[in-house]
This record gives C-alpha cells, structure tokens and sequence, in this order.
C-alpha cells in the first residue's frame, strides 16, 4: 500500500488515468481531462490560449488539428502502405505478420529475432532477441494487458480513437548503442 501512495504522490495525473480506465471520469470533456492531467503532471497551468511551450503546444495540438491522414499515421499497420506509396518500401522494416489476437501469433513462422508491438499504441513493444529462450506467456501477458488499455481514452488523442487491436511482428533493427534502440521523432510546428 505504502508503494502505491508514494506512486500517486510522484505522478498524480496516473491516478486520473486509472480513473479514466474504469470509467469513472466519462463524463468529462477532453478539455477539462487534458488540462487536469497536464496540471497533475506539471504543476502547473496548461495555456491553451497561447500555448508556448513544447507540452503546451502538443496539447493544443491534440485537441485542435483533425487532419484525416493522422488516423492513418497512428495505425503502425496502415501507416506502412501510406509510407510505401509516398517514398517506398525500402524504408519500411521487415514486417513477418499481423494478427488480431495474441493467441493467433504463428510463433514458429516468426524469425529468432523480432518485436511485436500493438498497432494501435505507443511504446508497448515486446522485444525478442533470441526465440529459444524468449518468455512467451510473458509476451502474451504483456500485449494482453496492452489490449486492455485504451491509450486514446489515457491520452485524448483522437486519431487513436477506435483504431483495431492487431499486434504485428516487425524485424528487430540494432543499434551501436548496447541495449538501446535508437528512435527520431521530429516535431514541427507553425509551418517550420
């Protein structure tokens, strides 16, 4: 019990998150939720108005652009044929499969090296380097749970909202960086 108050006290917006999961905060309008968790997170006031700071401005960001193209992005799946048809499949890691249920993953098709990860989420990625020893019912328990959580009701993102549950197997990219996985992310924002 002990664990989980000093839990709460050093990041209080997962409290509301795990309201949000139960349903308990349904009632509440994106704006009210983002601004609660943003003030939780940083203790202090998310500017809406006038958004100048990098969190400020995604949150702006979230509830503001509906572009159509984002729901397209936020889907690791359908994002690859968008990807193909703009620059080509050379760009594209090696994907082995995609299924819409841990317990249809063909395992012995899979390569000795790989990652499974949700199509409809963010970080939840399952690494495997080396099958004979990986820790199967781990990985099921793992992406189960991921199924389970709603990262669009967690987060307000609207692109995520209803996007299918699949899991795909994708070739596990090295890095020089022992035990790390380097991944860019660029944002842009006012045209730059």
């Amino acid at each position: 019990m002990k664990n989980i108050i000093m839990k709460i006290l050093r990041q209080p917006e997962k409290l509301i998150y795990g309201m949000e999961k139960m349903g308990i905060l349904d009632w509440m309008d994106e704006v009210t939720y983002i601004k609660l968790t943003y003030r939780l997170a940083f203790r202090r006031r998310l500017h809406l108005d006038n958004p100048r700071t990098f969190t400020e401005k995604i949150n702006w960001y979230k509830l503001n652009y509906r572009n159509p193209l984002m729901r397209i992005c936020a889907d690791k799946y359908a994002v690859r044929e968008y990807v193909e048809q703009k620059i080509g499949s050379q760009y594209l890691t090696r994907m082995y499969g995609v299924w819409d249920s841990v317990d249809k993953i063909e395992v012995e098709s899979l390569p000795n090296q790989f990652v499974l990860k949700p199509t409809n989420g963010s970080g939840d990625v399952v690494i495997c380097k080396d099958k004979r020893g990986f820790d199967w019912n781990q990985a099921k328990k793992t992406l189960a749970t991921n199924k389970k959580r709603h990262f669009s009701s967690k987060t307000k993102e609207w692109a995520y909202y209803d996007l299918p549950y699949r899991i795909m197997a994708e070739e596990l990219l090295e890095s020089s960086d022992k035990g790390q996985i380097k991944d860019y992310k660029l944002f842009c924002f006012g045209g730059g």
